[in-house]
């Protein structure tokens, strides 16, 4: 049942960021009175469409994209022997001027972008963002993970700062454009030094393969007190109580939850002598530990985190910057793919990966954060000037604008051709390291 969720999530965003990308270019062509045929979300066999106003609106089997047929566009790659072609019509897109072309190929990229910032900022408004401040790291540090131990983090580092700058929030520690960062690196304090770990070459291709396997890279170390305790646990009626706070298990400290869990492991299916705190008094008491070196009782968190409510207008800006950021940050993540600097195999992902991020459950705030982020997604990989793409289709109207004739229609279809073949080649690719990553 969670993977048919995950699957009906995908699908469903994607029809939707589809949907506004080819309305976008819909409503530009309208616009300008060109005759648009066809508005599709999906790809053939057709399951069902109707038609209104001369478009023909249908819903594809395949909900792996879409396409809006606009007369006249792409005859221009067909006339490639020297023989005259008819002229077009005046509802024909190849009848217009270049400038009014170039706005209805980016059409679908702007709506994209603007359908993106709206969905950020919505959210950003009607949930604000709770976050955990840096003095609460600056206190009381971070846990190392594997990959961070290999970099040269250690549990118990408390960052100061990164790149030199001051940051505010944990989730600053992990952001993709400082991962990108050429030589990127934490300032921190351990045991009262004061030192840099500096981001190897190779780190974001590493952190991928990490990610995928489901493990993090560093987490808050956090500060704990005793939560519900249910009748079955092992430890219930052995006086221990819901808001105790450990101090100490067989004279070891553990004021940390990974402190906490790594005393309990050592004394797997054992009992221990645990010294708490309540209500300011110190308590002694036997608590035995089941096999798989738990407990069996929940624990809260006592890190303070904040949170910030937007206005109207404040949303709107943070909207905005939180949707250009991960423009930039794929920009950035491009430009290190072509310069080899990350592995394809470890940072490209298909649809097999991209459905994996919405869960197994429905979260409508994780949801809709991904639709935003797919369009801003979709908008950066259609500007490429990749022929076949709106970037290529956009690419040739400039420069039709700019020498007053549109390039030679040989070039357009073979450029074009290449494109294509491009374009399959990258979706078999990625689909084909998806499912490597599955299997392997």
């Amino acid at each position: 049942m969670g993977t048919l969720i995950m699957i009906l999530q995908f699908v469903t965003a994607l029809l939707t960021i589809v949907s506004i990308h080819e309305y976008g270019h819909l409503v530009a062509a309208k616009y300008f009175g060109m005759r648009v045929e066809q508005y599709s979300l999906g790809f053939p066999p057709r399951l069902f469409g109707f038609r209104y106003k001369g478009t023909e609106y249908t819903l594809g089997l395949i909900p792996l994209g879409g396409f809006v047929k606009i007369a006249g566009m792409g005859d221009e790659f067909q006339n490639t022997d020297g023989a005259d072609q008819a002229p077009p019509k005046d509802w024909e897109f190849r009848a217009k001027p270049a400038w009014q072309r170039l706005i209805v190929v980016l059409g679908g990229i702007i709506l994209n972008v603007i359908s993106g910032v709206l969905i950020f900022s919505c959210l950003t408004y009607l949930k604000g963002e709770e976050f955990l401040p840096s003095r609460e790291i600056e206190t009381h540090g971070i846990v190392a993970h594997e990959l961070a131990e290999k970099v040269g983090l250690r549990t118990g580092d408390r960052i100061l700062s990164i790149n030199g700058r001051p940051y505010q929030r944990f989730e600053d520690l992990l952001r993709p454009d400082f991962f990108l960062s050429d030589g990127g690196y934490y300032e921190l304090s351990r045991n009262g030094s004061r030192l840099q770990v500096r981001l190897p070459e190779n780190f974001l291709g590493d952190l991928s393969e990490y990610a995928e396997k489901g493990e993090s890279f560093i987490s808050p170390r956090m500060p704990f007190r005793v939560g519900e305790i249910p009748p079955s646990s092992p430890v219930a009626g052995t006086g221990l109580e819901d808001g105790d706070i450990f101090q100490s298990i067989e004279g070891k400290e553990v004021q940390y939850f990974d402190q906490f869990q790594e005393a309990l492991k050592t004394h797997s299916g054992d009992s221990i002598q645990a010294n708490v705190i309540r209500d300011a008094q110190p308590i002694s008491i036997r608590l035995p530990v089941r096999e798989d070196g738990k407990l069996g009782i929940h624990v809260q968190s006592t890190l303070q985190f904040s949170h910030q409510r937007y206005s109207i207008p404040g949303s709107l800006y943070r909207g905005a910057e939180r949707a250009f950021i991960l423009v930039w940050t794929h920009a950035k993540g491009l430009s290190k793919l072509i310069r080899g600097d990350i592995s394809p195999q470890k940072s490209l992902t298909g649809p097999i990966g991209m459905a994996k991020l919405f869960g197994m459950h429905w979260d409508w705030s994780r949801f809709w954060y991904l639709v935003g982020l797919l369009s801003m997604v979709l908008a950066f990989m259609n500007i490429l000037p990749i022929p076949a793409l709106d970037g290529g289709h956009a690419l040739f109207c400039c420069y039709e604008v700019i020498v007053g004739k549109a390039p030679p229609a040989r070039f357009l279809k073979y450029a074009q051709q290449a494109g294509m073949i491009f374009l399959l080649t990258l979706i078999a690719f990625v689909i084909f390291n998806d499912l490597i990553k599955i299997w392997f």
